[in-house]
């Protein structure tokens, strides 16, 4: 049987132990049938040491390949997983970038909402405020001043 392990081991190697096992079974099963009833010069005890013998040898041989195709998978597993870990952490960085241009995007909308927002409560008070000069028979100005754009009331004071 221990020719017949080059090729079982071969099997076993290209990931097909249990083509392999079940081989080496079928000729370790004829192995045994032949030497045990047909050669007629030995007993089932000598046919048992023998095919023995070489039941241990073809399982050493067959393990062997076993623990290296373990091997050979857990390195596969190993780099897949690392390949998916790459992957979603370009992923992650790529989502990360969007959520920052979009919070970017939310904050400046926030300011331009927030001055139209004052920019409206100034007007209605300087409405508010011209409507009041009116009433007291004044005038508001508005123009350049000094420190920038300034707006001047006239109210003529009642001599009483």
């Amino acid at each position: 049987m221990w020719p017949a392990t080059a090729g079982l081991t071969s099997l076993a190697l290209r990931g097909r132990l249990r083509a392999a096992i079940i081989t080496a079974g079928s000729g370790l099963m004829y192995g045994f049938g032949w030497d045990a009833f047909a050669d007629r010069n030995h007993g089932v005890d000598w046919s048992m040491a023998h095919v023995g013998g070489e039941i241990l040898w073809v399982a050493a041989a067959l393990a062997g390949a076993a623990y290296r195709n373990t091997l050979r998978w857990r390195d596969e597993v190993g780099r897949r997983i690392e390949q998916d870990s790459r992957r979603r952490q370009a992923e992650a960085k790529g989502s990360l970038r969007l959520v920052q241009e979009v919070r970017g995007q939310a904050w400046w909308s926030t300011c331009r909402t927030t001055a139209a927002a004052r920019g409206a409560g100034r007007r209605a008070r300087n409405l508010r405020h011209a409507e009041r000069v009116a009433a007291l028979g004044g005038a508001l100005t508005a123009g350049p001043g000094k420190t920038g754009f300034a707006v001047q009331a006239t109210i003529p004071i009642a001599a009483g």
